[in-house]
């Protein structure tokens, strides 16, 4: 995935690792959602689901160090991979956003995850990331917000 703006290319190979500019990355080794970053997309045009998302982010708001919106999902999950944010998670996405993105924070000792648990990847749109250490607390934050997609 090529990031045309700070010209970062970040790659992977499926059980080899990965990569930014050809140099190995990883995740963040922040230990606790309280002392994280995290990055989200905002619904903008399917609301569908914004009462599931509305009280995440009012949480992560509360509960985190802060955070951010590129407006990009392959660009958040690429950050997530390289330690510049240690979680993320967003709804609606199309599979093209999350494909590659995925195997690049699987790839950098992280973990990028269907949500709700029902898919090995998120191919349905409803993704969270994180490192290692915080993907539990991430995903605790988010389930009792989550009713079952239709």
């Amino acid at each position: 995935m090529y990031d045309p703006n700070r010209e970062e290319l970040f790659t992977a190979m499926h059980g080899v690792g990965a990569w930014l500019n050809g140099q190995r990355i990883q995740c963040s080794t922040s230990s606790t959602l309280s002392e994280s970053v995290l990055a989200t997309g905002f619904p903008f045009r399917d609301f569908s689901f914004a009462e599931q998302y509305m009280p995440t982010l009012h949480t992560a708001i509360t509960s985190t160090r802060g955070i951010r919106r590129l407006g990009a999902a392959a660009l958040d999950l690429a950050w997530v991979a390289c330690g510049r944010f240690d979680g993320y998670w967003e709804m609606g996405l199309a599979p093209w956003d999350v494909a590659a993105g995925t195997v690049i924070v699987r790839e950098a000792g992280g973990y990028c995850e269907d949500m709700y648990g029902q898919d090995p990847w998120p191919i349905g749109g409803y993704v969270s990331s994180a490192n290692a250490s915080i993907k539990d607390e991430l995903q605790q934050m988010l389930q009792p917000h989550l009713r079952r997609p239709e």
